[in-house]
Parts: C-alpha cells; structure tokens; sequence
C-alpha cells in the first residue's frame, strides 16, 4: 500500500454553474482514502456561487487550487487549462455534479500501477437523478478489446470516472479538441488508444448525476451529431477503424435520430445500450 500512496494524482474539475451540486463533489473528492491529491478547479465563469464555493473550501484545505477563466469558453478549454496546470502522475478525471466513491482513487492508482500497459482506466457508475435518488447502475465492460470496439457505437468509459496515467504521453499530447463541447470523451479515447490499453474496474467507484441541467440531457440531437464529428476524427485522424457491427449499428442510430422527435432520443439511448452492447443500465 506504501508504493500507492506516494504517486501525486491531479483532479481535473471544470466548473460551470453548479452551485447546487458542487459541495457535495468537492466533500467526495476531499475525503479520498488517498491522500496524496491536488485538486485542480477551473471556473468557466460562472453566473452561479460557484466561484464563491470553490474559494471557501480552497481556504480550508490547501491541495485545492482554483482558476478562473476571463470569458466562458466551454468545458474543454477549461479541462485544458486545469490539465495544464496538473503535476500529477494520474490524471483523475471529475464533474462538478458527480460524486467519487471514497475508494475511487485508491483503486485506480493501484490498478494502473499494477497494470503498466493500461493507459486509462474507469470504473462502474451509480446513477442518481438530482435529489441523489437512485436510479441504477450503468455498467461498462472491463477488458480493452471490448472497450476499443464498443467506443465507436457509445462511450466505453464514463469521463468523470476516468484516470490516465500520464507518464504513457507524449509531452505535447492533445487532450480535449476545443471545438467539441460534447463528445470531446469520445474523441480523447482515440487519442488514448494510441498509446496504452484502456479498461475499467468491476467496482462501483462513482455516483453519476443525470438532470435535465446536464449538457449531454438538454439536447440529444445535438449531442448525437457532436459526437458524429468525433467519430469521424477518430476514423480520418487517429486511424481507427470500427467494427462491421459498429457501423451498421451508429448507421441505424442516425435513421433514429432523422426520424424521431427529440423527445423520444434519450429513452431510446438507453434501452439500445442494453439490447445491443450487453452492458449499460439496471
């Protein structure tokens, strides 16, 4: 256990107004079994007591350090900035509406140092509407190949339950493409394939907030044709090449979401998800 606790872990925590939520993962966060953090904050200006929230508790334990933006410019240039401000080893991923797990770190850096070849790993999620109430689990698969071929149909790992270890990169390795404010995961995924396997824990390491605040919840149409242009940076830029059964099945996703009323698109998601990728919700 020594061995595990000597390694710095940066958290990246972009922040846009989520006061509501935001002292509930800051306390998760905080109270990690592992120790040795720096708890990295960036807020995207926020129009909320965001701001106001992160300096009190930054007051109060000094692995916290807090940023804030000169205009709002979306969740991946401040995920970039928070990044390039991280001296970590592992880059733990987190959103200011989730809630870690006390063990979720812990666990990470044990997995990724007993498993050198792994360039990023998740983990199970609990999913939780806005009042915390939970609503099931939405499960992942654990073993890379089925992570790689599953990317390209929907998202392999959730991106606040992520960690990379950043010792795996090159030292100009892009993170989040700017013009995506959603499905930026989708395309870091194939950037990380490039250089580590990726997986995730069988364990339950994060409660995942879904609320009609949510950016990928406001719009599925938008969300689904962001994610569209990832997809095909995957193919044109970093050289991934899907499955037959992966093309087919995004092929019928996008008749669905020609056809349908938006209103109908998340329902669907999620019952597709189950059927088709033998993971996803209960």
């Amino acid at each position: 256990m020594k061995n595990t606790q000597t390694a710095l872990v940066s958290v990246v925590l972009p922040v846009y107004n989520a006061e509501i939520f935001l002292p509930q993962t800051i306390k998760s966060v905080l109270s990690q079994t592992y120790k040795n953090l720096e708890i990295i904050c960036v807020d995207d200006v926020s129009t909320d007591g965001s701001f106001s929230i992160l300096r009190s508790y930054a007051k109060k334990d000094k692995r916290m350090k807090i940023y804030r933006l000169k205009t709002h410019r979306g969740v991946s240039l401040a995920a970039n900035y928070a990044i390039s401000h991280a001296r970590g080893r592992f880059i733990a991923r987190m959103d200011a509406d989730d809630i870690m797990v006390k063990v979720r770190i812990e666990k990470q850096v044990k997995f990724l140092l007993g498993n050198p070849d792994v360039v990023a790993v998740g983990g199970q999620c609990k999913r939780i509407d806005a009042q915390g109430k939970s609503l099931g689990i939405k499960r992942f698969p654990l073993a890379h190949k089925e992570i790689a071929t599953m990317v390209f149909r929907s998202i392999p790992i959730q991106q606040s339950s992520l960690m990379v270890n950043k010792n795996l990169l090159p030292s100009d390795f892009s993170w989040y493409n700017q013009e995506l404010q959603i499905g930026e995961d989708y395309e870091l995924y194939y950037k990380l394939l490039r250089y580590g396997k990726l997986a995730n824990l069988l364990e339950i390491i994060l409660f995942y907030r879904e609320h009609d605040k949510g950016v990928s919840f406001v719009s599925q149409r938008r969300t689904f044709w962001q994610i569209w242009k990832a997809r095909i940076l995957g193919i044109t830029k970093y050289g991934y090449i899907p499955d037959l059964f992966s093309f087919v099945n995004v092929l019928i996703q996008t008749l669905i979401v020609l056809v349908l009323p938006e209103k109908f698109l998340y329902s669907l998601h999620m019952r597709t998800r189950q059927l088709f990728f033998k993971v996803g919700y209960n």
